[in-house]
């Protein structure tokens, strides 16, 4: 089969750098911005990475070491074990590039060491760094224990870990050709009226673009039980990659985090648009500082 793998650790790293890179502001009092062209560039001189990138990274390197020692010993590893790998990996990397731009929690967590493994964290980063996962493993059994595992060392919240979940089984779907439109039932299953703790959703999965620009957005609108839905809306309201990331550009969101999650399953779902915008674009600055390589002929050796 093709190297899908390589492919969607690159997506990981590109809807990081085509959202935030596109120089996207956030803001307290208002949503929507003004839209753009479609002549904006994909990403601006001057434009860096940011945590998503990293932990993207850092969870692909400790999925790589799993999958390796599977394929080697013809065994499965233990929960605990790959628990214990991903949360190393999620610290030695939030150690190395300390100013990326880590939520609060997970800074205490992994510079700090001011909170300890499995915080609960209903945040939407186990989400945002786990895409990668679905084109790692060979069925819809291992990717969803590994989507668990990698969430556990923090996002160990019933939602925290949902959120994971639904984007690595999202893209593993996507990659093994089931179509936009089962890949959007199966997501859109998972947030209907109300999340795990019977709050009722804020953002409705089937909220148009512009009625999802009236709903309040401030800094604190990172939970995964809002994130996962705004995704959704994004990619069933593209016909393509590029287009689902400028859906992203238009409003005021937590651009990265979302560009992230549905930018993932929109790379797997229109992979010859993708790559061919890849070829064309060169990345922002540190993609290559994180993503060395090491990593990447260590991705070569891997297909699915």
């Amino acid at each position: 089969m093709p190297r899908l793998f390589l492919r969607e650790l690159r997506s990981a790293i590109w809807q990081d750098n085509h959202t935030k890179a596109a120089g996207v502001r956030e803001n307290m009092t208002r949503r929507r911005i003004q839209p753009r062209t479609g002549s904006m560039p994909l990403v601006r001189a001057g434009a860096h990475i940011t945590d998503d990138t990293v932990l993207a990274t850092a969870v692909l390197d400790a999925a790589m070491s799993i999958r390796k020692e599977i394929e080697q010993k013809k065994t499965t590893i233990e929960n605990v074990a790959c628990v214990y790998r991903y949360e190393r990996s999620l610290r030695d990397y939030a150690q190395t590039y300390p100013d990326a731009g880590y939520g609060g929690a997970f800074y205490h967590w992994a510079i700090l060491g001011e909170a300890k493994a499995g915080y609960k964290s209903y945040g939407n980063g186990g989400a945002m760094r786990v895409g990668i996962i679905g084109a790692m493993f060979d069925t819809i059994d291992d990717v969803i224990c590994q989507a668990v595992m990698s969430a556990l060392p923090t996002h160990s919240h019933p939602e925290g870990i949902k959120g994971a979940v639904v984007t690595a089984v999202a893209v593993f779907l996507a990659l093994h050709g089931i179509g936009k439109k089962s890949v959007l039932e199966y997501m859109e299953s998972c947030y209907q009226e109300k999340d795990l703790d019977g709050i009722p959703y804020k953002v409705k999965t089937d909220m148009t673009l512009d009625f999802l620009a009236r709903v309040p957005y401030t800094f604190a609108s990172v939970k995964t039980q809002d994130t996962l839905p705004e995704a959704i809306i994004h990619l069933k309201n593209s016909d393509g990659y590029e287009s689902c990331i400028r859906n992203i550009f238009r409003y005021i969101c937590d651009s990265d985090t979302i560009g992230a999650i549905s930018g993932g399953i929109a790379a797997a779902l229109y992979p010859k648009e993708f790559q061919k915008i890849c070829s064309k674009i060169q990345p922002c600055e540190g993609v290559y500082r994180v993503l060395t390589k090491e990593i990447l002929d260590n991705a070569a050796e891997l297909t699915i």
